[in-house]
């Protein structure tokens, strides 16, 4: 009876642990194929930061020499399979369609932060089309002292930096999510040396972030770490790898070859940190014109890291194609972008026809702004006096703030989506494409719109500045006591004004109601005033 006990719970216990490896696989597989979409955009990145960067040193040399041509042919790195087997937009929607055994909740975020990572690279990329019709249009000719181009870079700068951010939240997600359901099998060889190879792979993310903003003391710590880690795994191809097929050491998609190639890979970059703690004596031009956090970051770290590199990413996640999905691949590090200023400051020319017109709209005196929109973008705001008329107020707004001035766009209708997030009203003409492309559908649900605004609103505070949401909506929502209780936990920093467009009064009081909680106004938007009420919000009024 005992044995017969015995036999049953060790066949259970079993059945346990291959239900949870199956699991395991199914759920790295999924993760793998979000993470292969940030390689790509990665790679998309680091290909649009090389024509930026020709571009913008073309500009300088044409400010000297007048005479000389400028040029400017931009290519279709979303779409082209030119530069990969599978471009970014399929692996989007392979991923996004990808089953994963994990929960909604789960799946949703991650969902979410991948349209964030595809956003962004797609404003790149039309930020990038706007340079290509200013170079190929003659643009530049009418342009004094190129201030339109250097206001196209600048915009770049913004999404590089912003997508450095969402590849954080990503990766980390990925991760968390990755942990949540592991299976540490150590009698799998390649689970064995992926669990080996993790701490090697964390310090030099710690390394090349450091590198990134100047910060030499935590690059000095993180040195020996690198040092000891190398020591560690140098050399032990064979222990950690025991069991698995070898194909031949001249053979690229061996795994004992892969193994060697990442140490070869760490250790080069182990030379690039004790070269960047060195003082340069002379540098070269890359170094002398970027400065020395930005050329070690973008031309030494991450080649060895990244795919154009053939560094030490691309070669564990080759080994990791190679292991039945068994092991969650490495995210390639992000490319920054900088731009190079002439030697004098750019004159700014400002073009104000009718300045008697454009006087009472003036925000002269009034705080920094951190705006966020709020819009109800379901089918009843479709309306041309609605959603049209707010869309154009927006785009008036925008022309009238400072550069200072932030602006964020939530949109609720059956979900919540950021759209914009926190981008100087500098970048008038990438705005103005988003708001223009701004689509009325489906249904609202004003209480995840909130809650992503408030969210926004905190991230992005500034201190003695316009903290404000804006909602608009014309009224056909239901206000539930979250919504309230989110407005009023942060009307001592926040501001919640309403945007009421509807000729019926028969949601106004509610509307109204939320507003009084939320410390701003509620105003009933019309044609005639919409451009009065906008400006009056980003006064602070």
């Amino acid at each position: 009876m005992k044995k017969t006990l015995f036999f049953l719970l060790l066949i259970f216990s079993l059945n346990i642990q291959a239900q949870n490896l199956t699991a395991h696989k199914a759920v790295v597989a999924g993760l793998n194929n979000y993470m292969e979409f940030i390689h790509q955009s990665t790679h998309t990145l680091y290909l649009m930061q090389n024509d930026l960067q020709s571009f913008n040193q073309d500009l300088l040399h044409k400010l000297l020499h007048p005479n000389s041509s400028l040029t400017f042919d931009k290519r279709d790195y979303l779409n082209d399979h030119l530069y990969y087997f599978l471009t970014p937009p399929e692996i989007y929607d392979i991923s996004v369609n990808t089953l994963l055994p994990i929960s909604s909740v789960e799946k949703d975020s991650l969902n979410k932060q991948l349209y964030r990572l595809k956003f962004l690279i797609e404003m790149l990329d039309i930020t990038i089309g706007f340079i290509d019709t200013y170079v190929k249009d003659s643009l530049y000719l009418t342009d004094s002292s190129f201030s339109k181009a250097f206001s196209y870079l600048n915009a770049s700068v913004l999404y590089f930096d912003n997508y450095l951010s969402a590849w954080k939240n990503m990766v980390n997600l990925i991760e968390r999510i990755a942990a949540k359901y592991e299976v540490v099998d150590l009698q799998n060889p390649y689970i064995k040396t992926s669990v080996a190879m993790d701490s090697l792979f964390d310090v030099v993310y710690l390394i090349s972030d450091a590198a990134r903003i100047g910060d030499t003391n935590s690059v000095r710590l993180f040195l020996p770490l690198l040092e000891n880690q190398i020591d560690k795994l140098e050399g032990k191809a064979e222990f950690y790898l025991n069991g698995a097929t070898s194909y031949g050491r001249s053979n690229g998609k061996d795994p004992f070859n892969r193994y060697d190639n990442i140490i070869f890979d760490a250790k080069a970059e182990l030379a690039h940190t004790k070269s960047f703690l060195k003082p340069t004596l002379y540098p070269n031009y890359s170094e002398k014109i970027y400065g020395k956090d930005y050329y070690f970051y973008n031309q030494k770290f991450i080649n060895k890291f990244n795919r154009h590199g053939l560094g030490m990413a691309y070669e564990y996640n080759s080994f990791a194609d190679n292991s039945n999905h068994f092991v969650l691949k490495k995210a390639q590090i992000p490319q920054t972008f900088k731009v190079l200023f002439p030697p004098e400051p750019i004159q700014q020319v400002v073009t104000q026809t009718n300045t008697d017109t454009l006087q009472p709209y003036s925000l002269a005196g009034a705080p920094a702004n951190n705006l966020v929109f709020l819009l109800d973008v379901s089918n009843s705001m479709s309306h041309p006096l609605k959603l049209p008329l707010l869309k154009d107020a927006i785009k008036f707004l925008i022309s009238q703030m400072r550069d200072y001035d932030y602006v964020t766009i939530v949109t609720y209708s059956g979900d919540a989506q950021i759209v914009v997030d926190n981008i100087s009203a500098h970048y008038v003409d990438s705005l103005n494409f988003v708001i223009d492309n701004l689509k009325s559908s489906g249904t609202t649900n004003l209480y995840k719109g909130v809650k992503l605004a408030y969210k926004s609103a905190n991230n992005n505070y500034i201190s003695s500045g316009n903290n404000r949401i804006i909602l608009a909506t014309d009224g056909d929502v239901k206000i539930n006591s979250k919504i309230k209780r989110i407005s009023r936990n942060n009307s001592d920093k926040i501001i919640l004004s309403v945007f009421y467009f509807s000729q019926y009064d028969n949601n106004f009081d509610k509307l109204s109601a939320l507003s009084k909680i939320g410390k701003g106004n509620c105003v009933k938007i019309t044609e005639d005033n919409i451009k009065t009420i906008i400006i009056n919000e980003a006064k602070g009024d």
